[in-house]
């Protein structure tokens, strides 16, 4: 009916009837195509365009629409008569009074910059904009400023901008990046510090701790929403890696991940992609996805379709990734040391077949993973198949780190137990899972007045990526924090605290810690200065970034929906479990992620 009516519109436009029968026309044509915009019960609502931006039944309001036509959701060059006309022609019988004029002029009152600086009021119009004091971007409209998003938009402080900065690596430095108090390792290993006059040597070499330029990954779960931070987090955290599983039927995220990587962050400061691929990343004839191995199949067969379907992943996915790895924890998920080594014989030739990227071994994660590691290398003959070895050495303590595992094995320890286990040549530990969760801090009772468990977390996140230099890349390739975010861990569970930032997306200081060592080159060697807990992340419900299944909000798993996403539980989803409303949730996000937000920040859409 809309497009028939839209047709008739534009048949009569072309006509040439009199001015008068145009106007009647558009004062009561439109009642058809308007009839599914409701009607305002609000004393004084006389217009369409007074609704707000992508009213739900209000096609008008959308982008492109009449009261929108270019885009941007502030009606300033809206067609304000056509929403008067029509909506008295829908709305009111008796006969309107003339067509409001347009808009008057935006004036906004009360605003104050990143800085803490007043907003003339005079200075300001309808599309101003200004980083805020929360550092997201802000913008005058009709009714006054209105979030937009865009954090963080703060990159120039107003009196400092440093130029022809060089960190210790030979990373230039983004003059936008830098302010007042910026610091950063340089060259020669001594700090400089940006002012108002430019770069200033202040000393503290050597300041380079930590490991090499590429040694920085962190855990993520690009798999449906909340386990996975967008592009602009990951660059200002300064990560040089991501790990994350590719489950049965998603294989897109690890593309669309890439994808957006490539858009947002440019050259050597991408993030590379670390795949995991095991049991849930494929079905087969031995059975769905998750399957105990081998499911219908014998051992042989089961290798066979693990084999083939990597190929297959390999052939469609594998432009986008940096490195491969066979299983995850295999001692904990089936397989014993004798299958895990028949897998890898099978596997590995196939795979390097098909890329020259590294392939990785995963070795277990149980108690009993030396003698298990050991016996798995013994069969494998050699280190030939594999690329280094993929280690979880959880559970270890680091001298000078209190209260975390006192008494059991050591992280410098355990690294080059699994490293010397090898035969010559050996190949470089990848320590893809590394971390210390808040409740396995045991502080005791009363605890000292300077203890804090996220203070302590991020003292171990330091003194372990410190490690990891000091033992050299020929020894330790790559350090992986596990995780991002506890929603990482949390998906259908509890959360783990294990994250940087919280089931809020609230950083905590572990996530600055690894910012000072991945960032600046200089992991921080006490917690002084660490930022505690802050504001979430993220201002508003997270869409899912690199997942295309996901289009509805009601798809959000239970564990950490009601955290950051509160209204999930009480307006969209109620009763998730018996009776989601998927047509509102549906609604809801495809508003929110696909229509009204930045390319960075949008949900990926089939």
């Amino acid at each position: 009916m809309e497009e028939h009516t839209q047709s008739v519109r534009r048949l009569c436009w072309r006509s040439l009837l009199p001015f008068s029968v145009l106007s009647l026309f558009a004062l009561f044509g439109s009642t058809v195509a308007s009839a599914a915009c409701p009607c305002s019960s609000t004393p004084g609502f006389d217009n369409f365009c007074t609704y707000p931006p992508s009213t739900a039944n209000c096609p008008m309001t959308s982008r492109g629409g009449y009261c929108d036509p270019n885009g941007d959701a502030s009606y300033t060059d809206g067609d304000w008569v056509r929403g008067y006309n029509e909506y008295y022609a829908a709305c009111r019988t008796a006969p309107p009074p003339p067509p409001p004029p347009p808009p008057p002029t935006c004036r906004c009152a009360n605003g104050t910059d990143y800085w803490g600086r007043a907003i003339d009021p005079s200075t300001t119009y309808c599309g101003f904009r200004v980083c805020g004091r929360d550092n997201q971007n802000y913008e005058c409209r009709s009714t006054g400023w209105a979030a937009i998003g865009g954090s963080p938009c703060a990159t120039l402080p107003p009196t400092c901008r440093c130029t022809n900065g060089t960190d210790y690596w030979g990373v230039a430095v983004d003059p936008n990046q830098t302010f007042c108090g910026f610091r950063v390792c340089g060259r020669d290993d001594q700090y400089y510090e940006c002012r108002s006059t430019g770069w200033a040597a202040i000393g503290g070499s050597p300041c380079h701790t930590g490991g090499g330029l590429d040694c920085y990954g962190i855990g993520i779960n690009a798999n449906g929403p909340l386990g996975a931070p967008t592009p602009a987090e990951l660059d200002q955290l300064g990560t040089r890696w991501v790990r994350t599983l590719v489950r049965d039927g998603k294989w897109h995220v690890v593309t669309n991940l890439a994808n957006k990587i490539n858009r947002s962050i440019h050259g050597s400061l991408r993030p590379q992609i670390l795949v995991v691929f095991n049991q849930e990343s494929f079905a087969s004839e031995c059975g769905p996805a998750g399957t105990a191995p081998p499911g219908t199949c014998t051992w042989n067969g089961y290798f066979q379709a693990y084999s083939r379907e990597a190929e297959r992943f390999l052939t469609t996915q594998g432009a986008a990734i940096s490195a491969f790895e066979i299983w995850n924890e295999p001692d904990l998920s089936g397989l014993s040391y004798d299958r895990m080594a028949f897998l890898v014989i099978e596997a590995s030739p196939r795979l390097r077949a098909l890329t020259s990227k590294p392939i990785l071994l995963s070795a277990p994660a149980g108690s009993n993973w030396q003698s298990y590691l050991q016996s798995l290398l013994n069969l494998l003959g050699g280190t030939a198949r594999y690329d280094g070895i993929s280690f979880h050495p959880y559970g270890t303590s680091i001298p000078g780190v209190d209260y975390v595992y006192a008494g059991r094995p050591t992280l410098e320890t355990s690294i080059l137990n699994a490293y010397n286990a090898q035969p010559n040549p050996k190949k470089p530990i990848w320590v893809t899972e590394f971390g210390v969760p808040l409740s396995e801090i045991s502080l005791p009772v009363p605890a000292p007045p300077a203890a804090n468990r996220n203070e302590i977390q991020a003292l171990y996140l330091s003194r372990a990526y410190s490690l990891f230099g000091s033992l050299g890349p020929n020894v330790v390739a790559h350090g992986f924090w596990f995780a991002w975010s506890d929603n990482v861990h949390s998906l259908g569970g509890a959360p783990s605290a294990f994250g940087l930032v919280d089931a809020n997306l609230r950083r905590r200081p572990s996530w600055e810690a690894f910012r000072r060592c991945a960032k600046l080159g200089a992991c921080p060697a006490t917690t002084a200065g660490l930022l505690p807990p802050t504001a979430p992340v993220a201002t508003r419900c997270p869409c899912a970034f690199y997942d295309a299944s996901i289009d509805n909000y009601c798809f959000y798993p239970p564990s950490g929906r009601e955290a950051i996403c509160p209204s999930l539980s009480t307006t969209l989803c109620p009763n998730i479990a018996t009776a989601p409303n998927f047509t509102t949730g549906a609604t809801s996000y495809r508003n929110a992620c696909w229509t009204n937000c930045t390319s960075d920040d949008c949900g990926v859409q089939p």
